[in-house]
């Protein structure tokens, strides 16, 4: 697995922006709470397990958060040192790589035949 920072490094919009609070997710969170041209990616996005479990998924990562009305806000108030703590984190996994000063422009889903890929190897 590879996470993507268009920064120089995690957690760089957040030193910018400072304050140190940061929007974990909404209780609300579905198609008519964002505005699109098209739902159908938006349909298909909420239907994910990553955001059905989300909550359970901030409680696995160690994510303490406070609700304010709709909004989970970071309960430490330092979004910068939840981050690189979560950096840290990732980092610690046997698959997983953090490249920084990287901009995704496209993805392009690729079909493969897991025959052929043998026969090629």
């Amino acid at each position: 697995m590879t996470l993507f920072e268009q920064n120089k490094r995690l957690g760089e919009k957040l030193r910018i922006t400072g304050g140190g609070r940061m929007n974990v997710t909404n209780n609300v969170f579905g198609v008519d709470q964002f505005t699109s041209l098209s739902t159908r990616p938006l349909k298909h996005l909420f239907k994910s397990p990553w955001i059905k479990n989300r909550f359970d998924i901030l409680d696995e990562l160690g994510i303490e958060y406070v609700w304010e009305k709709n909004r989970a806000i970071l309960a430490s108030g330092d979004a910068v040192e939840e981050v690189e703590r979560l950096s840290q984190k990732i980092l610690l996994q046997d698959n997983a790589t953090i490249s920084c000063n990287s901009k995704v422009l496209t993805i392009e889903k690729v079909y493969c035949h897991p025959e052929l890929d043998s026969v090629s190897n």
